[in-house]
């Protein structure tokens, strides 16, 4: 998006561009996805004070048993996670590992797995998510996260899904976040004892099962129990605007279970971070950042706000390189047996297929990159 941004509109737009945020991408993405809201007040948005049109969490009068004996999950009524009538091979059935059977709270649950016998590895087959429209953010490299619409990606790191409308005229948000899991939830902030889920989808019959994936990333770290590999929320609502509150719930809650972080409503900004503007100029002008470029953004953010603090970002450093000539759009030299884990891939077709598309898209941009 930036790089259209700067062959549409030039340094201002690539400057704007790039000013914005990964954290407001998402909600954005979130919001935008889904369906836009119906009479909302004109509220500022604020994360203390959202505006949740006829919002009804999700709680029974009498706390049930999220996790029912045949692995369905249901919150308030709702099923948020159907069982597959058939087997998926190489993955273990959601009845079969969640021991846990958690009482749902304030329309949400953790996903707590139990092994027979210890593990490094392990696919957990979660169900049927809910008829309706999907937002999904996964990893589409090692330190990038993009959304995906309509399908659950490999590598999935949270699933939105908007039901469809009752005949009252409301829909069922669903939300499911594969976290860090261990043994001993104490010790998840030493990463010898965290292991990591995420989640994937397969079409199915027009619907999407979703298979979590817990590892370790090391054959010789395995564990038995996975404590809250996984927390499902959800909440009705006459609108998408209600993702905001369901998100910053469901954050506050494992934040509560885990104890290894604060949520951002509960941590104080650094002194004289948040005040005036700070820009690093990478996504504005990648590689080719120089005095001209870097002097037309400052006077562009100009307009905005002041600018307190600048970093001038051309790209990663290579010891061994002399010249330009070498230099891709990310500052070094990126191979498809770098970039594709292939312990996220096992069949040995879809690991080649995998690389092949990598080289011919990303390595294709950058080497277009160079020649221009």
């Amino acid at each position: 998006p930036s790089t259209a941004a700067c062959n549409k509109s030039g340094a201002s737009g690539r400057v704007r561009s790039q000013m914005m945020s990964p954290l407001w991408l998402l909600l954005l993405a979130a919001t935008s996805a889904l369906r836009p809201p119906v009479n909302r007040p004109g509220t500022a948005l604020n994360s203390a004070t959202l505006p949740l049109p006829q919002q009804e969490p999700l709680r029974d009068a009498t706390p049930a048993t999220a996790v029912r004996d045949d692995g369905a999950v249901v919150l308030g009524g709702d099923t948020v996670l159907e069982p597959a009538r058939s087997r998926r091979r190489g993955a273990t059935k959601l009845a079969d590992v969640e021991t846990a059977r958690e009482t749902a709270r304030n329309g949400g649950c953790f996903l707590s797995f139990s092994l027979r016998k210890a593990k490094s590895k392990v696919d957990v087959d979660l169900g049927l998510l809910p008829p309706g429209r999907i937002l999904s953010i996964a990893r589409n490299k090692r330190w990038w996260i993009t959304p995906a619409f309509g399908e659950v990606p490999i590598e999935s790191q949270a699933v939105l899904v908007e039901g469809e409308e009752d005949d009252d005229g409301l829909r069922t948000y669903s939300l499911v976040l594969p976290l860090l899991a261990g043994q001993d939830p104490a010790r998840l902030q030493d990463g010898r004892h965290a292991f990591r889920c995420a989640v994937r989808g397969e079409t199915e019959n027009d619907r999407i099962r979703l298979i979590a994936r817990v590892e370790s990333g090391d054959p010789n770290v395995r564990a038995r129990e996975f404590d809250g590999a996984a927390y499902v929320a959800a909440t009705k609502a006459t609108d998408a605007g209600c993702v905001h509150a369901l998100l910053e719930k469901a954050v506050q809650a494992i934040a509560q279970r885990k104890g290894s972080f604060r949520p951002l409503s509960r941590k104080a900004p650094p002194q004289g971070m948040v005040q005036g503007l700070g820009w690093c100029t990478w996504d504005a002008f990648y590689s080719s950042v120089d005095q001209n470029k870097i002097e037309e953004g400052l006077r562009t953010l100009a307009e905005i706000s002041s600018v307190r603090r600048l970093i001038v970002d051309d790209g990663w450093m290579r010891l061994d390189r002399d010249t330009d000539e070498d230099l891709n759009l990310s500052g070094e030299i990126l191979k498809a047996d770098e970039m594709v884990n292939p312990d996220i891939y096992d069949d040995s077709d879809v690991l080649a297929g995998a690389k092949r598309r990598f080289a011919e898209t990303v390595g294709g941009m950058y080497a277009k990159h160079v020649e221009r």
